[in-house]
């Protein structure tokens, strides 16, 4: 008889199947060493991480809260913001529908275009400076 897999999951996987079998003192026995064993199995993965050279989580906590530093909707530069002043400038020059139509998005995609929250491709940029 083969000996089963000792890992977290596997370890799951049996106390759920023996759970569902009605065998709940069998699970229950499985699934006191699932903690430690859960630890291990980080440990592992954290150690072969840092061996190849891959950091898995900061070594000291963030000196601020994550959400002081986070960006606000509405407070961040748009990270398009030359692309859409390109396209205003389109717009204005061509119209909304025609521009709409070269760059081949819908009239209403246009509105994140023009706030500079999504980029255009390259070539759909030059497409729409080739037109007249």
């Amino acid at each position: 008889m083969s000996e089963r897999c000792r890992c977290p999951e596997c370890t799951a996987r049996a106390a759920a199947l023996l759970l569902e079998s009605g065998r709940a003192s069998m699970a229950l026995s499985l699934l006191r060493g699932l903690p430690e064993a859960i630890r291990e199995a980080v440990a592992a993965a954290r150690g072969e991480g840092v061996r190849d050279g891959r950091r898995t989580r900061p070594t000291k906590p963030a000196s601020r809260p994550a959400t002081a530093t986070a960006s606000r909707p509405g407070t961040a530069k748009p990270a398009f913001r030359g692309v859409a002043d390109e396209l205003a400038e389109h717009v204005e020059r061509l119209s909304a529908e025609r521009v709409a139509e070269v760059l081949r998005v819908g009239a209403t995609e246009l509105g994140p275009l023009l706030e500079g929250r999504v980029g255009v491709a390259k070539s759909a940029l030059e497409r729409l400076r080739r037109t007249g």
